[in-house]
C-alpha cells in the first residue's frame, strides 16, 4: 500500500466499501423486498458511479488495466442489477 498513488488508494478503499454495501444489500434484498429493495435498491447500484469516475481518472493517467477494467465490469453488473430489481 506504500507504493500506491492516491487514486489507487481511493480506488481500493471504495472497492472494499462498495463490496461491503453489496453484501449487506444482497443479505437484506429477499427478506425486505417491498420495503427496502423497491425503494432503495437503485441507490446501491448507483454507487458504482463514483468508482467509474475514479477509473476514468486512472485510465486518463495511464493506470494499470487491472484497476480500471474491473470497475467498468462492475458498472455493467450494476446496470443489469438495476434492470432486474
Amino acid at each position: 500500500m506504500q507504493t500506491m498513488n492516491h487514486t489507487n488508494r481511493v480506488f481500493v478503499g471504495w472497492a472494499f466499501t462498495y463490496q461491503v454495501i453489496l453484501i449487506i444489500h444482497f443479505a437484506l434484498r429477499k427478506r425486505f423486498f417491498a420495503d427496502y429493495t423497491m425503494k432503495y435498491g437503485w441507490l446501491v447500484y448507483a454507487l458504482c458511479i463514483p468508482a467509474v469516475v475514479v477509473s476514468i481518472i486512472q485510465l486518463r493517467d495511464g493506470g494499470r488495466w487491472s484497476f480500471w477494467l474491473g470497475v467498468f465490469l462492475c458498472a455493467a453488473f450494476s446496470l443489469l442489477g438495476y434492470w432486474v430489481d
